[in-house]
């Protein structure tokens, strides 16, 4: 009996002092900032690894620094982790999982390829660094509610209206200065869940245009 005494107390000493050990802090709860910003860079990271097929028709206002303002079409489509951009001066093509990018220039006929293509193509352009990133909230489109993402670079101020399945549906960019100019605001006119074409992926596919000549032309005034 007089050997068992000291095990029982050295196991009472125990479970006393852990009994009365002080407690873990629970960690600080996040600040709304800190929440939207979260939930910002959750959609941006959406943007970047779609896999569903669609082929998005959009029209695009812009002003540029050197020029006067004017309209213009642009398209962009997908399919699995390959994707393609189209405007009336450039075409690109990637693969957002690798990173492998190609582009054509229309007006110069210059072809260009490069990790930066892909980061340009894929989702939201992440070739500059941002300062920030917020959620502005939902918001009603005609292809169904989308997340609004501010983003700011040491340029720009940028707003993307981003789908469920991370499609870009409407982008606003300004300048990030005091005037804050409006440099391009564009809208999706069309989302089709079929691509016009096959083969549409690879840098040769870059020596033509895609896009139908229906979606080339200003759609009706909004």
């Amino acid at each position: 009996m007089h050997r068992i005494r000291p095990v029982a107390a050295l196991a009472a000493l125990l479970l006393t002092a852990a009994g009365g050990a002080a407690p873990v802090p629970a960690p600080p709860a996040p600040t709304a900032q800190q929440e939207t910003a979260a939930r910002a860079a959750a959609i941006l990271a959406r943007t970047k690894t779609v896999t569903a097929t669609y082929a998005l028709y959009m029209w695009n206002r812009l002003t540029r620094p050197d020029g006067p303002a004017g309209e213009e079409w642009s398209a962009e489509f997908n399919e699995g982790d390959l994707h393609r951009v189209e405007t009336p001066r450039d075409r690109l093509v990637a693969n957002c999982r690798t990173g492998d990018g190609h582009a054509y220039s229309v007006e110069t006929g210059e072809s260009f390829e490069g990790p930066w293509i892909a980061r340009t193509a894929c989702g939201v352009d992440t070739n500059t660094p941002f300062v920030s990133a917020a959620w502005e909230g939902e918001v009603p489109t005609p292809f169904g509610p989308a997340d609004r993402v501010r983003v700011v670079t040491a340029q720009m101020i940028r707003r993307y209206d981003v789908s469920r399945d991370g499609i870009l549906l409407g982008t606003v960019l300004s300048d990030n200065s005091p005037d804050r100019t409006i440099r391009l605001i564009n809208w999706a006119v069309a989302v089709d869940r079929t691509l016009p074409a096959s083969g549409m992926f690879d840098s040769a596919s870059l020596a033509r245009s895609y896009v139908p000549d229906g979606y080339k032309r200003a759609p009706s005034p909004r």
